[in-house]
């Protein structure tokens, strides 16, 4: 028994690692369009859910469950609204993320994003009741200065980067701030939800109607706010590659 439980927390360390991996490679994809000019979050989160939609909704399709999300969706009131409140949730944690790249750097955006555990922490102990032991209140207390420390650092960081494309002010770089703490206390709203839902249905449906809800409202919002922001970049890049790639013509003597 002991050696299964050691075998389940090591996979769970694993698995953690690689999300953590995949993590800082759409931080570091996020911050090289930004760095290019690319300023749609709402578009690239999009791309997330419609992967989420093809991978999770025939797996869910396949399983056999007890209960249905997506028939309870019809019925009542309390499962429809965690529903919206996890999409909403998801999609502008998603959004500020993104957007907090345009203001400050990869650096603080992805440390401030730490702020969700302690947001999980407050919320799983007010509205389920759990109880954590002093080690974790401990480890709690260090990300909280940990964070307190990285915000004034930037406070006091008036000089920008050596990339001479890197004009962040001391102004930028705080609203960049308040922009990545508020996408990690949504994400700290929508961890809690998904840890509610999954407790009373299949994980994998879950998260293909977090794909669902979540895509459609991405795709909503950035047809509202970020269709001009996609077509002027991809103008731009065909204007870049024909100035990269002339078109030579051959002349006849």
């Amino acid at each position: 028994m002991q050696t299964l439980e050691k075998t389940k927390l090591f996979n769970r360390i694993v698995l953690g690692q690689i999300v953590s991996l995949l993590l800082v490679g759409t931080s570091c994809t996020a911050q090289l369009l930004a760095n290019r000019g690319f300023y749609a979050p709402t578009f690239q989160c999009f791309l997330n859910y419609l992967l989420l939609c093809l991978v999770y909704l025939p797996l869910s399709c396949s399983r056999n469950k007890q209960k249905s999300l997506f028939a309870d969706l019809c019925i009542g009131w309390k499962t429809p609204m965690l529903m919206s409140l996890l999409c909403v949730a998801d999609v502008e944690a998603n959004f500020l993320i993104v957007k907090a790249f345009e203001y400050t750097t990869i650096t603080s955006v992805t440390l401030l994003d730490c702020f969700t555990i302690p947001g999980v922490f407050f919320l799983s102990s007010v509205f389920f009741g759990v109880r954590y032991r002093l080690v974790h209140g401990m480890g709690i207390l260090v990300c909280l200065l940990g964070i307190l420390t990285l915000i004034f650092a930037d406070l006091h960081k008036a000089e920008p980067d050596n990339s001479p494309t890197d004009q962040r002010t001391e102004a930028t770089r705080l609203f960049g701030d308040a922009l990545a703490l508020g996408g990690a206390a949504l994400y700290a709203v929508s961890n809690v939800v998904q840890e509610s839902l999954a407790c009373s249905y299949d994980w994998p449906e879950v998260v293909s109607a977090l794909g669902v809800g979540g895509g459609l409202l991405a795709a909503v919002q950035a047809a509202a706010l970020e269709a001009p922001a996609v077509l002027a970049f991809r103008w731009r890049l065909q204007r870049a590659r024909a100035h990269t790639h002339p078109t030579h013509t051959q002349h006849t003597p």
